[in-house]
């Protein structure tokens, strides 16, 4: 018999022609939505008037900074459309997050909408008005895409996923960690955020914007840091993932 022979080595060929994300209608949906978001959080939401002072726009970072919180939510919601690992895979996790981001978007935008009209309101009293800019219209409309685009990556994926409630030992001390080191990251914005302005207003939407940042830096940290002690559950589908 005459011996095998090895073939030689050829490297995966690379793919040619638009990335995945942009050939599937949902993620293409999902990408926009983020992109929808980023934008509209840069720019200002608010137009007013005021006798003696004209004309001025207000930014979605001030009061009580809603622009900080969608602009994290565009991001991460538009990073994890675009990761093909993330959208291919079938971990309930993976399939429900963006859908669960971009209902928060949405909560997001309304509480933004009551206290732009309330304070709207105010100024009546003094002889000023004002109304919403393309901005905060463009932030909504971001948001209102990216709940249809979850819900059907949802929808979609709903045959292919178990969605079935257990938590394993490693999960439950990851999630410790990661709740405690997103505590520790929201203290730490709290006291670096105070350092960013003289005013109530630069310092809210200061520490509104490290809150986000470092919360979620804090939270991967403690959960990475909760997996090294809790160790790794036979029964965790999150290891299985991994490990595939």
């Amino acid at each position: 018999m005459a011996a095998p022979r090895l073939e030689p080595f050829r490297p995966t060929p690379r793919e040619r022609g638009l990335p995945h994300a942009l050939k599937d209608p949902v993620r293409l949906a999902l990408v926009v939505a983020g992109v929808l978001l980023l934008v509209g959080s840069l720019l200002s939401w608010i137009a007013v008037f005021l006798p003696g002072h004209g004309w001025s726009e207000v930014s979605s970072f001030e009061r009580a900074g809603d622009g900080a919180i969608i602009l994290e939510l565009g991001l991460i919601i538009a990073v994890l459309a675009w990761a093909d690992r993330v959208s291919e895979s079938r971990q309930p996790i993976a399939v429900v997050l963006p859908l669960i981001l971009a209902l928060a978007a949405v909560l997001v935008m309304k509480l933004g909408w009551d206290q732009a009209q309330e304070y709207l309101d105010s100024l009546k009293n003094g002889g000023g008005h004002g109304y919403m800019l393309p901005g905060f219209w463009i932030a909504l409309g971001g948001a209102g895409l990216a709940v249809a685009g979850a819900a059907a990556a949802v929808i979609r994926a709903r045959k292919e996923v178990r969605f079935e409630v257990r938590v394993s030992r490693a999960t439950a001390v990851s999630v410790l960690g990661g709740t405690a080191g997103a505590v520790v990251g929201i203290g730490a914005a709290i006291v670096l955020g105070e350092d960013f302005g003289t005013n109530a207003t630069v310092t809210g939407s200061a520490v509104t914007f490290l809150s986000i940042v470092l919360g979620i830096v804090g939270a991967w940290l403690g959960s990475r840091i909760g997996r090294a002690f809790g160790g790794v559950d036979d029964g965790d589908p999150f290891d299985r993932d991994r490990g595939a």
